[in-house]
C-alpha cells in the first residue's frame, strides 16, 4: 500500500535523509518533522522500527502538513495539497517539488470545475428567473382581466357572437356563443372609444361581447335590471328588437311598481320606437311610441311633460315617401334578388315582403324522447322584419323536423325549420340545418335560430 501511494518503507528512511540533505539539506519545520507511520492503523513508531507490530505491514516516512493536516510521502518538502512548505525559508525552491507543483494544477483544475459550475448555475438562475417572469406576466395578465364577478342577469345571443377576451374588437376571441344561448351577464365594461360591452359567462367561459349582440336582457334585482335595461335600450337600433325591449320595460315595471326609474326606461323606450319608425317609415312602430308616450303623459311624473311634447310631433300617418300619387302598385320589401311573379291569373297583391338569408327565432317545447323524422311544433320567439317592418310576427306557429336523433355515442340533435303559419297562411321554408346537444335543448328556454337558405317571398 506503501508503494500504491509513492510513500517511502523504513529501510529507505536512510537514503532518503541522505538524499534531502544531499540536494537540498532541508530545515524541516517543527510540526512538519518525518515521521514512521503506519498507512493502516495510522500508529506512529520509532525511526528502526520496520513493521507494524498489529497489522504486519510495512511502515511508511511521511510528513504531516501543519497547515492541512493531511499525511504525504516523506519525499515532499511541500504539501501538494495546500502547498504549505515543510522547511525553514518558504522561498527556497525544491528540486522535488517543482513549481507549479501538481497540488498546484490541481487546484486550478478544481477551480476551473468550481467556475464552470457556478457558470451552469448562473445560467440556471437566469432562465429560472426569465420563465417565473414569463408565468408571473401570464397571471397579472389574468388577473387583470376582470374574472367572473357577481351575476347581474341573464339575456341571449341574438345571432352567432365571438366573445372576446377584452371589451375590444382588436383583442382574440376567447369562444363562440351561439344564437339563442343563454348567458350570463356578469359586469358592464367599457373600451377606449367609451362604447358599452358585457361581460357574459357561457358554458363556463367568461368574455366580453358588445351590448347589442344580446336581446334586451333581465335583471336579477331592480338595481342590475335598471343599469341593464338603460344600457341594453341606449344601444338598440335593430327595429326587431323593439318589441323584446316592450317586454322587458313591462317586466321591470311590473317587478318594481314603486321604481321611480321604470318611467326613465319607458321614455327611452318611447324614443327609440319613434326614432325608429320615422327613419324606417313604420307605422306600427310609431304606433307603438305614441301609445308609450301616452302612458308617460297620463301617469303624471317627471316624464310627463316631455312626452306630451313628443306627442306633438308625431304624425298622424306614417311618414310619406314622397312622389305623385299613383294606383296601388306591387311593392316589393327586403329585395335584393330575383323572385317569381305570383300566378297572373290571380289578384295581386299590393305588397310583397322577400326574405332572404334571415334569422328566425324559434322556441320548442322541452322534451327528451326524440327520433328521426319527428316534427314539433313552435313558436317564433321575436317578430322577423323587413325593410323595417314586421314580416313573421312574434307567436307564429312554425314546424321544426328533427333531422338527427341522438344515438350511440353522439348525444347531438339535428332540426331544421320547414315551414312558418303567417296570418292564417301556411309557407314553406327551407333553411339551414342546426345541430346541438339534446340536453341543452331539453332544459333551455331560450330559442333556436334558424337561417333561410332560399328566399321566402310573403304576400300582403
Amino acid at each position: 500500500m506503501a508503494a500504491e501511494l509513492g510513500l517511502a518503507g523504513p529501510g529507505d528512511a536512510l537514503e532518503t535523509m541522505a538524499s534531502e540533505q544531499q540536494l537540498a539539506n532541508p530545515e524541516w519545520l517543527d510540526d512538519a518533522k518525518p515521521v514512521v507511520l503506519c498507512m493502516v492503523c495510522r500508529e506512529e513508531y520509532p525511526p528502526d522500527q520496520v513493521t507494524c507490530p498489529k497489522c504486519h505491514v510495512a511502515l511508511s516516512i511521511v510528513h504531516r502538513c501543519p497547515q492541512c493536516s493531511r499525511i504525504v510521502s516523506g519525499k515532499h518538502v511541500r504539501c501538494p495539497y495546500c502547498t504549505k512548505s515543510f522547511i525553514h525559508g518558504d522561498e527556497m525552491p525544491s528540486p522535488q517539488q517543482p513549481v507549479p507543483s501538481d497540488a498546484i494544477a490541481l487546484k486550478a483544475k478544481r477551480e476551473e470545475h468550481d467556475l464552470q459550475r457556478q457558470k451552469k448555475i448562473l445560467l440556471v438562475c437566469v432562465i429560472s428567473f426569465f420563465a417565473v417572469f414569463a408565468i408571473a406576466t401570464l397571471i397579472k395578465s389574468y388577473r387583470s382581466k376582470p374574472g367572473p364577478g357577481a351575476l347581474m342577469g341573464s339575456s341571449y345571443a341574438l345571432g352567432e357572437v365571438a366573445m372576446r377576451n377584452a371589451p375590444s374588437v382588436k383583442t382574440f376571441s376567447v369562444g363562440r356563443v351561439p344564437a339563442g344561448a343563454i348567458v350570463e351577464i356578469t359586469g358592464i365594461q367599457q373600451d377606449e372609444e367609451g362604447q358599452a360591452w358585457f361581460e357574459i359567462r357561457s358554458n363556463n367561459v367568461s368574455g366580453y361581447v358588445r351590448v347589442n349582440e344580446l336581446a334586451p336582457p333581465k335583471g336579477k334585482d331592480q338595481e342590475a335590471g335598471y343599469s341593464l335595461l338603460k344600457l341594453s335600450l341606449t344601444a338598440l337600433s335593430d327595429p326587431s328588437e323593439i318589441q323584446d325591449a316592450a317586454q322587458a320595460v313591462q317586466l321591470y315595471r311590473k317587478l318594481y311598481p314603486a321604481e321611480p326609474r321604470g318611467q326613465e326606461l319607458l321614455w327611452l323606450l318611447a324614443e327609440k320606437e319613434f326614432l325608429l319608425g320615422m327613419r324606417t317609415g313604420s307605422g306600427e312602430l310609431i304606433a307603438a311610441a305614441r301609445k308609450s308616450y301616452l302612458e308617460l303623459e297620463s301617469s303624471g311624473g317627471d316624464y310627463a311633460a316631455k312626452a306630451r311634447e313628443s306627442l306633438r310631433r308625431i304624425p298622424d300617418t306614417p311618414r310619406a315617401t314622397g312622389g305623385k300619387a299613383s294606383m296601388p302598385a306591387i311593392e316589393v320589401i327586403g329585395a335584393n334578388n330575383t323572385w317569381k311573379v305570383p300566378d297572373s291569373r290571380q289578384a295581386l297583391p299590393h305588397r310583397l315582403m322577400l326574405l332572404s338569408r334571415t334569422q328566425v327565432l324559434v322556441r320548442l317545447p322541452q322534451t327528451q324522447k326524440l327520433h328521426a323524422g319527428d316534427v314539433l311544433s313552435g313558436q317564433t320567439a321575436s317578430n322577423v322584419v323587413a325593410g323595417g317592418e314586421v314580416a313573421v310576427p312574434a307567436g307564429s306557429r312554425c314546424r321544426v323536423k328533427v333531422t338527427e336523433a341522438p344515438g350511440g355515442n353522439s348525444s347531438q340533435i339535428g332540426l331544421q325549420l320547414q315551414s312558418l303559419e303567417i296570418s292564417g297562411q301556411s309557407y314553406d321554408v327551407d333553411t339551414l340545418p342546426v345541430r346541438l346537444p339534446l340536453s341543452t335543448l331539453a332544459a333551455r328556454s331560450a330559442p333556436v335560430s334558424f337561417q333561410l337558405r332560399k328566399a321566402l317571398l310573403l304576400a300582403r
